[in-house]
């Protein structure tokens, strides 16, 4: 969520929080799947935002689960950005999207050719089952 008005408790409260640096990188024991950097973007004006730059609770109170209830500030146009993240040890993610009030879905692949493999597949696959 951009935010334009003052900030709010809650805001303020996640803002004093941890840096999200500070809980990287995560390794998932069953899977052993790490969690090095995460991308997060400005929601006003796109700027890329450091690991240092977004504080909130990072928590694994479910083993396989890394929830972040985040917030950013963006170093350019001083706006606040909230981030509500959940990274499963098996490479799958959830984020609540601000805008159409849901949550979203996507799926990590590694970076090799394994991965590169694996997200064809699933591609080829969500291709058929929307056009065929």
């Amino acid at each position: 969520m951009s935010q334009t008005h003052p900030a709010s408790k809650q805001e303020l409260k996640l803002w004093d929080g941890q840096p999200v640096a500070d809980a990287l990188p995560h390794r998932f024991t069953d899977t052993n799947f790490e969690v090095a950097d995460l991308d997060f973007r400005c929601g006003e004006c796109g700027t890329k935002l450091s690991n240092d730059q977004v504080r909130g609770t990072v928590s694994n109170l479910i083993t396989r689960v890394l929830d972040l209830n985040v917030i950013g500030k963006c170093p350019k146009c001083m706006t606040l950005t909230s981030f509500r993240i959940r990274i499963n040890s098996d490479r799958a993610c959830t984020w609540y999207n601000n805008v159409s009030n849901k949550w979203e879905q996507f799926y990590i692949y590694p970076p090799n050719r394994s991965g590169v493999k694996d997200a064809l597949k699933d591609l080829i696959k969500a291709a058929k089952a929307r056009f065929i």
